[in-house]
């Protein structure tokens, strides 16, 4: 259908709004408005499977497998609401949008199957959520088991979960399509359209698809031969990116590390980070404003940055120290080193197959990226052998390139370096060709059977595994060369030759705990358990002492000085009237004990706790170490006490602050009028000494005589 003028004046203008970054969601909403009326967009229900990508989705990032999957559990989890998905496509222009969209997905693996000729639309908003429809259709493998079965995704278990998201992987969604002659005429509409989709989308814009967008923004700046930075970042945060922060530094990152105009380098980090890792993951500003400063001399290691990248990404924890280290004097020369390494990775590469095209290369040449910058940075990246030298590294990249590539003869500048792989462990090797070294005794003759088990390890009574089927059971006996092992499953007893038994098929495992029920809670509750009694008691006490501080306050305070070195005391200022003075026990300190405490008697609290626990006041001091400090000082805490109570001027007494609490607290009131220069004292009973312990009295020995010695040395020698 042709476009009249009057319409494409009215979208001109509005491109003209969206152009300049303001009013972006708006302007293509007109848009879309304007078009639908005059019937250039028309609303279809696709499936899934006739519906791809348009190659500007997500500024040229296309989507994410990973975001794909994790979409795919975050509806699972939540349920699939259709009015919530705002889907646009747009008509195929070409086959060359086909290609492209068989290419994305053979590049991604984890994102199914697509037969370009099959496609009647590609998606400019929805396209994640619609991928996640298409595996669900082609029950494609999944981590989740809410609606997977062995490890693939099941469309009856999802019927079965959520019946609204069957219903759309099966008949697909309702998608506003606009004309490929509306495509033609205003190619930019599209990019406006997918950037209006990133503005509303809580997943929000990746940090590599902003770059994207620089670079995308810049050609057309220069093809204008008017390049001014303020602009390209007003357009580019017209979308409200999380990453807005870094954008000065994406900028400079594009400029001189995405590979030129061809953007060469950024369109091979894409498309490994596209598929192993998820667009929520941001570096953030520090590490991107390192990633793209100039190095001193000539060397640059474009590659080496864009393998930084992919570390960053993968490895989620890497510091804007570590990044900042690689670019130290001592580091950067094995930068280099690691940089030609890589080019030559790729020239080899090149050479044998399309890089872009087999998701197999991606994966090898990113995660051999990345595991070469770790080396250089001296940090650990799971699951990654470990070579001692680069080149080794390098030769062990080409090996694997051997093998996907299925040519053996694909030549490796690094073969002296190869470096022998390190011993696996038992665990990995194939149970069948485990073979059985026969136990002996020192006399040559064979172990008895009891006794191999022991030494393996094994018990009777323990829980066992069988690792390839994960069959449990329980070891219960061994009988002419056989072990007992009754099965969990049906209580079967198995029964097993010893030496198939001790091969490594078997091991040892702690069952998971069963349910424990408790029947009764009541019983449980707690206002029955003690601790939590006295936990509320304390709680009032404590609200007591608060009312007895308020209530009494710092009368006569004024009239005291105390002293905090080299002894404490207090002492009066001038006089004060009998029973005038009274100090509230204000502490942070209250403690509680079911059984009498030990040592001198504290200030206990009277209490009508049920039960037998004991309550008490404990000091709280806390001098202040500058005169503006806050302090605690009580002079409760400070007053003296005596042995004599001819000397004291002060006592105990219990009072309740509110009648109805049951609580008592202890007091200290001058019994006596107080005059100045009085030192405060309260009686304490002097502790009984303890009597000391009776001694054990031995009669000493008696002295012979002269005699008696004689006569008894004769006898010992006449015998």
């Amino acid at each position: 259908m042709v476009l009249s003028a009057d319409l494409r004046h009215a979208v001109q203008a509005k491109l003209k709004d969206a152009a300049d970054g303001d009013r972006l969601v708006k302007a293509v909403d007109d848009i879309m408005s304007m078009l639908r009326t005059e019937g250039h967009v028309c609303t279809q229900r696709l499936p899934p499977q006739q519906v791809g990508v348009h190659p500007c989705n997500r500024d040229g990032l296309g989507l994410s497998s990973a975001d794909v999957h994790s979409l795919l559990d975050e509806i699972i989890d939540v349920g699939f609401v259709a009015s919530r998905v705002h889907a646009v496509a747009v008509e195929i222009a070409d086959d060359s949008v086909r290609k492209w969209n068989e290419e994305l997905v053979h590049a991604s693996a984890k994102l199914g199957a697509l037969q370009g000729d099959k496609l009647k639309a590609v998606s400019l908003s929805a396209s994640h959520t619609n991928f996640a429809l298409r595996l669900l259709a082609q029950e494609v493998e999944h981590e989740s088991d809410l609606v997977s079965v062995q490890g693939k995704l099941s469309m009856a278990r999802l019927q079965q979960r959520d019946r609204a998201f069957y219903e759309a992987a099966l008949h697909g969604l309702e998608w506003s399509v606009i004309s490929k002659d509306v495509a033609e005429a205003f190619p930019e509409l599209l990019h406006y359209v997918q950037t209006q989709g990133n503005a509303t989308l809580s997943r929000g814009e990746h940090e590599l698809q902003v770059v994207r967008r620089l670079h995308t923004l810049w050609l057309q700046a220069d093809a204008t031969g008017n390049v001014d930075f303020g602009v390209i970042k007003k357009r580019t945060l017209a979308s409200k990116p999380g990453c807005a922060k870094s954008v000065p530094h994406l900028y400079t990152f594009a400029l001189k590390c995405a590979g030129g105009r061809s953007a060469v380098f950024l369109q091979e980090t894409e498309n490994f980070v596209r598929a192993h890792a998820p667009s929520s993951r941001m570096l953030g500003p520090d590490i991107w404003e390192i990633l793209s400063q100039d190095a001193r001399g000539p060397a640059q290691n474009v590659l080496f940055r864009h393998a930084l990248v992919k570390l960053a990404y993968i490895r989620d924890t890497l510091t804007a120290q570590e990044a900042r280290k690689a670019f130290t004097k001592a580091v950067w020369g094995k930068a280099s080193e690691a940089d030609v390494i890589m080019q030559e990775w790729r020239r080899i590469v090149r050479e044998q197959c399309d890089l872009q095209k087999d998701h197999r290369i991606v994966a090898a040449m990113g995660y051999a990226d990345v595991a070469l910058a770790a080396m250089v940075l001296n940090v650990k990246v799971h699951g990654e052998r470990k070579y001692e030298t680069m080149q080794g590294m390098a030769h062990g990249f080409v090996t694997m390139l051997r093998t996907i590539a299925g040519n053996a003869a694909i030549r490796s500048p690094w073969e002296e370096f190869e470096e022998a792989c390190p011993p696996s462990s038992s665990a990995s090797q194939p149970l069948k060709d485990k073979h059985i070294m026969r136990e002996l005794n020192t006399d040559g003759s064979v172990k008895p059977h009891e006794d191999r088990l022991l030494e393996a390890g094994f018990e009777m009574g323990q829980s066992v595994r069988r690792k390839p089927d994960m069959l449990e059971g329980k070891l219960v006996g061994l009988k002419d060369g056989k072990v007992r092992v009754e099965l969990i499953e049906n209580g079967l007893v198995a029964k097993i030759l010893i030496d198939d038994f001790l091969s490594g098929a078997w091991h040892k495992f702690t069952p998971r705990a069963q349910p424990q029920l408790i029947e009764n809670p009541a019983k449980y509750h707690p206002s029955h358990f003690p601790e939590w009694l006295a936990f509320n008691m304390k709680a009032r006490i404590t609200s007591e002492i608060a009312e007895a501080v308020c209530r009494y306050g710092a009368d006569h305070w004024d009239k005291l000085n105390i002293q905090v070195k080299p002894s404490k005391l207090v002492l009066c200022k001038s006089a004060i009237p009998k029973h005038k003075l009274m100090l509230a026990p204000a502490s942070l300190n209250l403690r509680h004990k079911f059984t009498p405490p030990e040592g001198p008697p504290p200030f206990m609290v009277e209490t009508a706790f049920p039960g037998e626990c004991y309550f008490w006041i404990a000091p709280t001091v806390v001098q202040p170490k500058a005169e503006d400090d806050g302090g605690f000082l009580n002079p409760f805490w400070f007053v003296g006490t005596s042995h004599e109570e001819a000397d004291c001027n002060m006592e105990v007494v219990y009072k309740s602050v509110n009648k109805d609490s049951g609580i008592k607290l202890p007091m200290l009131r001058n019994k006596e009028a107080l005059s100045e220069g009085d030192r405060l004292v309260l009686f304490k009973d002097r502790a009984a000494a303890p009597e000391p312990a009776a001694l054990e009295m031995t009669p000493p020995k008696r002295r012979g005589t002269a005699s008696e010695e004689l006569g008894q040395s004769l006898r010992s020698g006449s015998g």
